[in-house]
């Protein structure tokens, strides 16, 4: 199960990363303008100011999931050590039902 997430969780996070870079290359092409041809409007200005937050927010996102991928790489291999196969159903541990493992 784990396996499927962390493929979901890095598509996820190249669409962001592809989505970052675009707001880079837009910023980066409006302050360019705006220094060699002077600001125009406040717009221009606004547009480079709001693209470099949305720089910001999509690289916190990116380390987001990798915190969460690399989560569940750990509790995967945790089970794995412990011997259970997955989360749902009535696999047991050593006798014990796998929800009285989790609980304890």
């Amino acid at each position: 199960m784990e396996s499927e997430v962390i493929e979901v969780i890095a598509r996820q996070a190249a669409v962001v990363r592809s989505v970052r870079e675009e707001a880079e290359a837009g910023r980066a092409l409006v302050e360019s303008v705006g220094r060699t041809e002077g600001w125009r409007s406040p717009a221009q200005r606004a547009f480079a100011v709001r693209a470099r937050e949305l720089s910001v927010t999509l690289e916190l996102l990116l380390g987001q999931l990798g915190h969460t991928a690399a989560a569940l790489e750990r509790a995967a291999a945790a089970r794995a050590l412990a011997g259970v196969d997955s989360v749902g159903g009535a696999e047991s541990v050593g006798g014990a039902e796998l929800g009285e493992v989790w609980s304890r």
